[in-house]
């Protein structure tokens, strides 16, 4: 399979996410309550969760490791972007720049290599049952993926009861722009 040209193996699946997020966006920002609530759910469901598709699909399709990884962490980050042009209409571009290290972003990516390491462990252990590929269910890649996303996720929801990285991070804003 991995001779598939590169749209099939990552455009395809990682536009599905890109695109639901876009415009679960669009129609939150341009709606009545209800229906932004749903398309904010939605939204939070694209950019929190949208490597459960991507990652098997593109494995399936025979995407590389990097093409995964790039197509699962594109979401969170074309979000992040967004968040901090929205930003840069208040503050100067470093600390718009310095907003897209906040804890959420942090969290999210963390999330994702997570998300990563599980599918990857899951894809290998359903392609060795099937007999298409190596037996080893669990690569260097899972393990890494996995404990580098509980590390993250550690760092941002449980060190120092949930606000250490944020306090670090506030002090630091202050020491550079205050």
């Amino acid at each position: 399979m991995p001779d598939r040209d590169f749209s099939h193996r990552i455009v395809v699946p990682t536009s599905i996410v890109l695109v639901t997020m876009i415009l679960s966006r669009i129609v939150y920002f341009n709606s009545s309550a209800t229906v932004a609530t749903l398309s904010g759910i939605v939204m939070f469901l694209a950019i929190g969760f949208g490597s459960f598709l991507i990652y098997p699909l593109s494995f399936a399709r025979g995407a590389s490791l990097s093409e995964r990884i790039i197509g699962c962490l594109l979401t969170p980050l074309v979000w992040n972007g967004i968040e901090m042009y929205n930003v840069s209409q208040a503050f100067t571009p470093a600390e718009s720049l310095f907003y897209g290290v906040n804890i959420l972003s942090i969290g999210t990516v963390a999330g994702q290599f997570l998300i990563m390491g599980v599918c990857d462990f899951f894809c290998r252990w359903s392609q060795g049952r099937a007999g298409r590929g190596d037996a080893r269910a669990l690569s260097p890649f899972a393990v890494l993926a996995s404990v580098s996303g509980i590390l993250g996720i550690y760092l941002v929801l449980l060190w120092g009861e949930g606000v250490g990285l944020h306090y670090l991070l506030i002090g630091l804003y202050k020491d550079i722009f205050l």
